[in-house]
């Protein structure tokens, strides 16, 4: 094998590795990032426009939504890769729709699900789906997010995916107070889950919303036990953050 494929296999780990940790693990996302650009040069021009969209993200940690809305805009008009060009369009809708600007997430979701027949990588695809579920979860269509959750499950055995998928599916029950329907032998599996695949924050998210969910729909009526699990679970995540765990 040539030294040219090794590194070329190399950066195209990097940079799988650093879009796996941008929304769960700023810091380790951030070094990768650092890494790939003391490489820039040796960058392929799809690998090259990649390494744009990911850089993004550390405008959206910063919390600036309007700068990187800017700037995905940007680079999903000029793109000519499809990877990017869907994956920058994906990213949109999640930041509209989580600034509530649902007009402007659909636009940006419509051309994804116009054009999703003719996307025939199946790991972008289950990308799609996932970051459509997440759309819908964020505008309160919890039963088209289980859908979209439930495929990317059906589909992949990732597990850092599986995480998210399942997160997504368990916010959209969770929403709704469908308690019945909410299987907690899973939830514990895909809290363990994404802890192994170091996305604690994901994990202890499940966590607080099943405890809110629990305390909304309660009506007054949990057990002492209950409260008690409760609060031992508040306990660990408010000692986690404040150790600055959380990242890890």
């Amino acid at each position: 094998m040539s030294a040219w494929l090794v590194n070329a296999q190399s950066l195209d780990g990097l940079l799988a590795k650093a879009d796996q940790n941008k929304a769960v693990n700023p810091d380790v996302f951030q070094q990768l990032i650092t890494q790939i650009e003391k490489r820039q040069h040796e960058l392929n021009n799809e690998q090259s426009q990649f390494l744009d969209y990911l850089k993004t993200f550390s405008i959206v940690t910063q919390g600036n939504y309007q700068n990187a809305i800017i700037k995905l805009e940007e680079i999903q008009n000029k793109t000519d890769v499809t990877k990017v060009k869907v994956r920058s369009l994906l990213t949109l809708s999640n930041i509209y729709a989580f600034a509530k600007q649902y007009e402007e997430a659909f636009a940006s979701l419509n051309y994804v699900t116009d054009n999703i027949s003719r996307i025939a990588d199946s790991d972008l695809l289950n990308v799609v789906y996932l970051a459509m579920s997440n759309t819908y979860l964020l505008t309160n269509q919890y039963q088209l997010s289980q859908k979209y959750a439930t495929l990317v499950l059906e589909q992949t055995e990732d597990e850092v995916i599986r995480c998210r998928a399942s997160q997504y599916l368990l916010s959209s029950i969770l929403k709704q107070n469908n308690f019945q329907s909410l299987d907690y032998e899973q939830v514990e599996k895909v809290k363990k889950l994404c802890i192994k695949t170091k996305q604690k924050v994901v994990a202890y998210f499940l966590e607080t919303a099943l405890i809110r969910a629990h305390l909304e729909g309660a009506n007054n009526t949990l057990s002492s036990a209950d409260l008690a699990k409760f609060k031992e679970s508040l306990i660990t995540i408010l000692t986690d953050y404040k150790g600055g765990h959380l990242k890890s």
